[in-house]
């Protein structure tokens, strides 16, 4: 075990973020590139080292979505593109809620190759907007 002390930051964004004092282990991760550009890169190694060790060990993988902050949405989007399930606590806020009732109103909208009014004012940037056209089409 070693003990790393860590500088508190004011907000999680690309220059940093806290470590949750509710949480036990964190798996840090270097992928050597610097911020912003460094922000979120940790989401496709931990799916494939969550993937080697699902398969080793053969247990089954779930995404669990409680809350979420900008970069979950990428961890949904690597998980059902990889055909991990995905709970989603709706009422919790963040992106889970977000996520949930998106794929609501996709349901009534996305037949109609519509992305509804709130996500694309809200979420416009064409990538977000492709992730979560690609997760409504997978939950259908």
């Amino acid at each position: 075990d070693a003990v790393i002390n860590v500088e508190r930051t004011s907000a999680s964004n690309h220059e940093g973020a806290n470590l949750d004092r509710n949480h036990t282990h964190f798996l840090l991760i270097d992928n050597c590139l610097e911020a912003p550009a460094a922000w979120g890169g940790e989401i496709p190694f931990r799916f494939a080292l969550e993937t080697v060790y699902c398969e080793k060990k053969r247990v089954p993988r779930v995404l669990i979505v409680v809350q979420g902050g900008p970069k979950t949405l990428e961890s949904v989007y690597e998980a059902v593109s990889n055909k991990c399930p995905v709970v989603l606590i709706t009422d919790s806020g963040g992106v889970a809620t977000m996520l949930h009732n998106f794929l609501v109103e996709a349901r009534r909208n996305f037949g109609r190759g519509k992305v509804p009014e709130e996500f694309a004012d809200r979420f416009s940037s064409p990538e977000t907007l492709d992730m979560l056209k690609h997760i409504a089409a997978l939950d259908q």
